[in-house]
């Protein structure tokens, strides 16, 4: 386990001073908020613009820990085709700014509907990442059926045609996840 210090370091040797943007990701970063904090203080001290990727099962910081240190939330909006069973903190979708980004991994025209419905009752000014789930559509059951996420498999053309076309009409950003 690296302490923060060694994390910094690491990151001060490897980014120099020509990369920018760090990004904290888990685990769940909001699960340790002491060291998350900690983390992020001594990140913005070295001028660095942080982003964090968060499950959205966790709610985010008051606005007091909201905006200083944080450039970009990501939390993830668990549609129903992830099978997770806890439901993420919707209102925090609300909270979120413009350079904030809320990520919707989607495994079938169930998901879009959702993603749809969700974001016509929770409005948020964050972008919008669609993530088509890979391997969607490849493999099929002994009776024809499609057969959901099949990880290394890649992309179902139709599925990302699909998907791609979803984002272009609502002004979405197409994001693709490689596992």
């Amino acid at each position: 386990v690296l302490s923060i210090e060694d994390v910094c370091t690491k990151v001060l040797k490897l980014a120099g001073s020509s990369i920018k943007w760090v990004c904290i990701t888990g685990g769940e970063p909001l699960e340790q908020p002491e060291a998350f904090a900690a983390l992020a203080q001594v990140l913005k001290y070295y001028r660095y613009k942080i982003e964090v990727e968060t499950s959205g099962l966790i709610e985010l910081p008051s606005s007091l820990d909201f905006d200083p240190f944080v450039n970009s939330w990501i939390p993830d909006l668990k549609c129903p085709g992830s099978h997770v069973l806890k439901q993420p903190i919707l209102s925090d979708l609300a909270r979120l700014r413009r350079g904030d980004q809320l990520k919707c991994v989607v495994s079938d025209e169930k998901d879009l509907e959702y993603v749809d419905a969700i974001l016509k009752t929770y409005p948020t000014k964050a972008h919008i990442l669609i993530s088509p789930v890979e391997g969607y559509g490849r493999m099929t059951s002994e009776e024809g059926r499609k057969l959901p996420n099949v990880p290394g498999a890649g992309y179902d053309q139709q599925w990302l045609e699909r998907v791609a076309e979803y984002c272009k009409e609502r002004g979405y950003r197409l994001n693709l996840q490689m596992h």
